[in-house]
């Protein structure tokens, strides 16, 4: 049987630990590694005690193009780092069947040989990201909340066992998915949040999860949920209003005392105002120009969509007796489901895409009063 002659693609710990997985098989030949950095240019690198290249992205391209390697192989990244390396080999002429893939199972199996492992890019069971809706409502409820939870009249939380299942069913079509974040509203106040930790590791079990939170239950989580933190190795993310100045001292120890994994964000001074009433913008346009584009596909209970706000405009249309009808979601039916399907829906124009305003129109971060429920441009340009 012939070896498939490759270069493994990008310098860094992943792609030095494929270069290693690679060179054992029998199956390729492992000519180089390529490089994006030049200053590694033309060094070499002990890969299972053979020193092999390290060659520049345009030397890779000529290796192709004389014939001296079959294919190209990739590890698992960051999804834009993944499309960035795609997209250079094929603005430089190489064939969709020669850019291959290795996918994240690869990087923690105890047994390598096993089908599927190293696939096509464009064939990849991979997802970048999914949010994950738990709670509608907010205790803080700010203006131009792109969640309109300040509109939430009632506690409002997603079914358990319907998420589960549907979790369970991408599963099925995706084996991997990057990150996942854990959404609200605010999502401390899910009593359940825990079980939601502990389900979302033990099917998706090396997937970056992040819980997005106000920070203002932070101080005030049981140790159930704080055990679940540390055994999940989830990440607690404040995002940090200016409410919540005096008290991030207080919230930052805590944090460091419990051991939990977290990050907390920059003082929200500012608000994006990502919504237009009216639908009268250009979907296309929208879509394209989104800067969410790829990175915030939802899963709300039994359904799935591009981004949140399918599952959220409902709220602005009831409050201001609005003619919206949501759309862009897709149900979960483990029959008729496969992954073309979902990509397309994530990457496709939708009618919702009218609502969005374009980028850069900000306003000055304010919490609701009594006179926003009646004020449509608290929540639209």
């Amino acid at each position: 049987m012939k070896k498939m002659r490759v270069l493994v693609l990008g310098n860094g710990r992943k792609s030095l630990q494929l270069a290693h997985i690679i060179s054992a098989w029998k199956e390729y030949t492992l000519e180089g590694v390529v490089d994006y950095q030049n200053i590694n240019w033309e060094k070499s690198e002990n890969i299972e005690g053979k020193m092999i290249e390290i060659v520049s992205p345009m030397k890779a391209i000529e290796m192709y193009q004389d014939l001296s390697i079959d294919a190209f192989i990739m590890p698992s990244l960051e999804e834009d780092v993944n499309n960035r390396m795609y997209r250079f080999l094929v603005v430089n002429d190489v064939s969709e069947c020669d850019i291959l893939y290795g996918q994240e199972s690869l990087f923690h199996k105890v047994e390598l040989k096993q089908e599927g492992l190293i696939t096509q890019y464009i064939s990849r069971d991979e997802l970048d990201t999914m949010e994950i809706h738990v709670a509608d409502h907010c205790n803080m409820n700010c203006k131009n909340c792109s969640m309109f939870c300040g509109l939430v009249k009632e506690p409002k939380y997603s079914d358990f066992m319907q998420t589960q299942n549907s979790l369970y069913i991408l599963k099925g079509i995706f084996k991997h998915i990057k990150r996942i974040r854990v959404i609200g509203g605010e999502p401390l106040l899910n009593k359940e949040l825990d079980k939601y930790l502990y389900m979302i590791r033990d099917i998706y079990p090396y997937s970056d999860i992040r819980v997005i939170t106000n920070g203002i239950l932070v101080t005030g989580m049981k140790e159930n949920l704080i055990t679940a933190f540390k055994e999940t190795s989830s990440k607690l993310v404040v995002t940090s209003y200016l409410p919540l100045m005096k008290k991030i001292d207080k919230i930052n120890n805590f944090l460091k005392n419990k051991e939990i994994n977290y990050e907390i964000s920059d003082t929200i001074t500012d608000f994006q105002k990502i919504y237009d009433y009216t639908g009268q913008q250009d979907e296309k346009l929208s879509f394209n120009a989104c800067h969410w584009k790829g990175a915030c596909a939802t899963l709300y209970e039994n359904q799935i969509a591009p981004c949140f706000v399918p599952f959220v405009i409902k709220y602005l249309a009831e409050n201001f007796d609005l003619n919206i009808s949501p759309s862009g979601t897709m149900i979960l039916n483990a029959d008729n489901m496969n992954k073309d399907k979902i990509r397309k829906l994530f990457n496709t124009p939708f009618d919702m895409c009218k609502y969005c305003a374009p980028r850069g129109i900000t306003s000055k971060w304010e919490m609701c009063d009594k006179n926003s429920v009646n004020n449509i441009f608290d929540w639209s340009i």
